[in-house]
């Protein structure tokens, strides 16, 4: 159920003003570009598509992330046909992919070439038995030209690429967004100097957070009781608000496929991007209120039967948000069991009842017996939760026996990497892809009930069409075990920030464990994308990527806590009016993420200009609905 403030009113007036316009939207992957190719012969019109990636024009398009080749056959031996293979920079290890053959009688191809990152070309002419490889960077809407000569002797060589149209330089538009958006910070302000702010502590005892409290301490232990004279205030962690505020911003930009940039976009399987931050991150803070909600409702001595339907109703909650609401499936037959939202409600249920199950109030864990201070006393917040972390290393344990050690039929035991054309084509089939983690969902829900379209099939199964789907979910049951783990890890900084009460004291645990979370990243990874033990692998939600997300985690709420609860530089506005109804944000951008005035119609054949301003625009709505939401101290839990 939700629970709405009295003013509720006023979001029937938002939700009427928002004009609900579906916007036709293209296929997943057609924008993703590997190369598509069109034929032609001279100067005579396209007559087909050379493969199903493409679609029929009489003219090449530019689409976003392309650069157009044209590639000359001259023949001073015999007339022969020639290959066309590509091999992208970023597809480590991979096989070369055929796009097109130009046959005997044809003189020239044009194609499509991805500009996201460098690649090889490697041209194969049958008679003689002659290849040649060039590596290049293309630049985006650039038009190149290579000229491809076979001799007599079998030989072959080759001329260019030459640039005969300049390319575009498609990461200005960032520059200009970021200037717009710092003036516009600016004026906001100087605005808040100029005229007098308006007082909101009354909203603090209002805020009923979607994913627990952010409060370090409780005045009473009844919610009815009225702050008395002797009464400390209670500590408001805005911080809190704060970074779960940017979680959710950088959530919906990438959602919205944050202009199309491929560092806004997921990583297609090893390594980190932008949009790879935000999901743990969310999780982790989750963990963080956990702590200080446990602390509250024990305060409060809210009977152990009300906690346990508070836990299990919300838990249900976001399963049912995640099978229904986001789904994006109208059959039975094809509906998603994994997501998002059935991630979170698995974690929060693990985070939740083992940290009920083993809570130390502040009192207690602060007590000492006479004069004597233990020598563990400065890590008691460790050493008094020794039953949760042998609980949590034992989960870690199960991944990594499950991961390296279950055999998968078709592919390696232990293999962790995309399948298709990864490991030179090896693997081509589809069911080594994420190796046990696959598996497992393949064998629990069957192919058809999940995801689909995973990062790597734009790069790692070029060969499939847009419509075929890859069988593969980067919300599956086997990450949703680190997914556990990165909430208990989050926790952690609840349990720093509840138990240790001075700048000083939180400063030194928090860095502490950041610099050691990122030297277990850094050992187990080798320091490398793909050469270490463990990768960092936002879709496998591998160990180092938990620990890569913590250590940043614990690192970026240290200096969002410095600047905004103790040094006071900032407000935290206005990412903590969007970290207060963090729920309502998710479920609304995912549900009207078609919709006017969120998208207005940007197609593959656009710019990264048009999309970075209709994402950018569209967050933006976003954040004043979150404002005027707590202007009208409208919230909404779970």
């Amino acid at each position: 159920m939700f629970t709405i403030n009295m003013k509720a009113l006023h979001w029937i007036i938002i939700c009427g003003a928002t004009v609900i316009v579906k916007i036709p939207q293209f296929k997943a992957g057609e924008s993703d570009v590997l190369a598509n190719s069109y034929q032609s012969s001279g100067d005579a019109e396209v007559s087909k598509p050379l493969n199903k990636n493409m679609e029929f024009s009489d003219d090449l398009r530019f689409k976003i992330d392309t650069a157009k080749l044209t590639i000359t056959k001259s023949n001073l031996a015999v007339d022969t046909a020639m290959d066309i293979l590509l091999l992208l920079d970023n597809c480590y290890k991979c096989a070369y992919y055929k796009v097109e053959t130009i046959q005997p009688s044809e003189k020239s191809v044009k194609i499509l070439v991805d500009t996201r990152w460098p690649l090889t070309i490697n041209l194969y002419a049958h008679k003689p038995n002659c290849s040649i490889k060039f590596h290049y960077f293309y630049g985006e809407r650039g038009e190149y030209s290579v000229n491809f000569t076979t001799f007599l002797n079998g030989s072959c060589q080759y001329t260019g690429p030459k640039t005969d149209v300049h390319p575009w330089n498609s990461n200005l538009p960032i520059l200009v967004a970021f200037l717009i958006l710092l003036c516009m910070a600016m004026f906001y302000a100087i605005g808040k100097w100029i005229y007098s702010k308006k007082d909101v502590s009354s909203m603090s005892a209002l805020i009923s957070n979607d994913l627990g409290e952010t409060d370090t301490a409780n005045p009473s232990s009844s919610p009815t009781t009225q702050l008395s004279a002797s009464t400390p205030r209670r500590e408001r962690l805005k911080s809190i608000d704060t970074f779960r505020g940017l979680c959710i911003v950088i959530m919906i930009f990438v959602n919205f496929k944050g202009g199309h940039y491929w560092f806004f976009r997921h990583s297609t399987w090893n390594g980190l991007t932008v949009a790879d931050l935000v999901f743990p991150w969310f999780m982790f803070i989750m963990g963080v209120n956990i702590t200080l909600s446990v602390e509250s409702l024990l305060k409060k001595n809210i009977p152990k039967g009300s906690i346990a339907y508070k836990i299990f109703r919300r838990t249900l909650i976001l399963f049912a948000l995640g099978i229904t609401v986001i789904n994006h499936n109208t059959s039975w037959e094809t509906f998603r069991v994994p997501g998002v939202l059935q991630r979170f409600s698995i974690a929060y249920l693990f985070g939740f009842l083992i940290q009920w199950a083993f809570h130390k109030s502040a009192e207690e864990l602060n007590s000492t017996e006479g004069d004597q201070t233990p020598w563990w006393f400065g890590v008691r917040d460790v050493v008094m939760y020794w039953p949760q972390w042998i609980i949590a290393l034992g989960l870690e344990a199960l991944w990594l026996l499950l991961t390296f050690l279950l055999p998968v039929p078709g592919c390696p035991t232990g293999y962790i990497g995309p399948g298709g054309l990864a490991e030179d084509g090896n693997y081509i089939n589809e069911t080594c892809i994420g190796g046990a983690a696959g598996y497992i969902d393949r064998w629990l829900f069957g192919e058809a009930h999940i995801y689909g379209h995973p990062t790597a099939k734009v790069i790692y199964y070029p060969m499939a069409g847009n419509d075929q789907r890859v069988p593969y979910d980067p919300e599956g049951v086997l990450g949703s075990i680190n997914g556990c783990l990165i909430v208990f890890l989050g926790s952690q900084m609840g349990k720093i920030f509840l138990y240790y009460k001075t700048p000083k004291e939180r400063t030194i645990r928090w860095l502490s464990w950041s610099v050691i979370f990122g030297v277990i990243s850094i050992i187990l990874c080798k320091a490398s994308a793909n050469e270490g033990w463990i990768p960092v692998n936002k879709n496998l939600w591998t160990t180092t990527f938990v620990t890569t997300l913590s250590c940043f985690a614990f690192f970026l709420v240290t200096i969002i806590y410095y600047l905004v609860d103790v040094f006071k530089i900032w407000s935290g506005s206005p990412l903590d009016f969007v970290g207060m109804n963090s729920i309502l944000l998710y479920v609304g951008h995912e549900v009207l993420h078609g919709c006017i005035p969120f998208a207005w119609g940007a197609t593959e054949y656009s710019t990264h200009a048009e999309y970075l301003a209709m994402n950018v625009i569209g967050v933006g709505c976003w954040v004043l609905i979150a404002y005027y939401c707590s202007y009208i101290k409208f919230f909404v839990k779970i």
